[in-house]
């Protein structure tokens, strides 16, 4: 096998031995992460991807790791939960692979929530859809508002909703740090995630402060459509704000890796 790396001026080095190679780690003169490239491939990628993990070798050269074990891939289940471990790891990279391993179970496991959820308030949801459906033709806005509320404090309910939110709380974090090493992997700053919290806690604060205006005073809403809050406007443009951070975060997560180590850090793999 015979290989080139880069040195400190990015100039191909080369090319050499397995042998050579051990003996220039063991001197420090490269490390597992020095670009490396094989004779023949374009691929400049760290060493210890290059070469069945080199930090395995022995003085011999012969690698050290059981039969099997070298450029071991990991499957969805050790990607989601690689992304677990790494829970507020936002420095470093994270491929395609890893990323949508993550959100896939994340998706799963969120679903799984809203049914539990939903099978604690069910029949709390039922008995309320009864009333709605009696003040069907009530044209008091006021009422169904109220009733709304009353639905929200029932135990049921608050067990119900409190399951989705505590595990959404729980992922958020991990789900941020993820996203944020996925856009590393293609060059990219974490400032397209910052700007999406910003746009979600915009959204979610003036959709709030609207509908506690319509509570206070629902004649204001129908009757005075005309003069529609500030924070409904705020709502709609954080709104579109939000589709539109969402569809560049989105086509960013489908991007491959970039072919090299960028500012931040090696090219993973997985």
């Amino acid at each position: 096998m015979k290989i080139y790396y880069l040195n400190s001026d990015k100039k191909p080095v080369g090319p050499h031995t397995k042998e050579e190679i051990i003996s220039l780690k063991q001197a420090g003169v490269i490390t597992d992460e020095t670009l490396t490239a094989v004779a023949g491939d374009s691929k400049w990628r760290p060493l210890a991807e290059v070469v069945s993990d080199c930090s395995t070798w022995n003085k011999d050269g012969n690698s050290s790791a059981a039969p099997g074990e070298q450029h071991k891939e990991l499957n969805l289940w050790a990607c989601f939960v690689r992304g677990i471990k790494q829970y507020a790891v936002f420095k470093g990279r994270a491929t395609r692979k890893e990323f949508w391993s993550f959100y896939l179970f994340y998706v799963i496991f969120n679903y799984a929530a809203g049914i539990l959820g939903d099978m604690c308030m069910h029949s709390t949801s039922a008995a309320y859809e009864e009333k709605l459906v009696s003040l069907f033709e009530n044209e008091d806005l006021s009422v169904y508002f109220h009733l709304l509320i009353d639905f929200f404090k029932e135990p049921a309910v608050i067990v119900g909703y409190g399951i989705s939110t505590l595990y959404g709380l729980f992922m958020l974090i991990p789900f941020l740090s993820v996203s944020v090493r996925r856009l590393h992997d293609t060059g990219t700053s974490a400032l397209p995630v910052i700007l999406g919290c910003i746009g979600e806690v915009v959204t979610f604060g003036s959709l709030a402060y609207f509908m506690v205006g319509v509570i206070q005073n629902p004649e204001y809403f129908y009757n005075q459509f005309e003069s529609i809050p500030v924070s409904f406007f705020a709502f709609l443009a954080s709104l579109l704000f939000l589709l539109v951070i969402g569809i560049y975060i989105l086509i960013k997560m489908l991007l491959p890796s970039n072919q090299c180590e960028n500012k931040y850090g090696p090219q993973p793999r997985n």
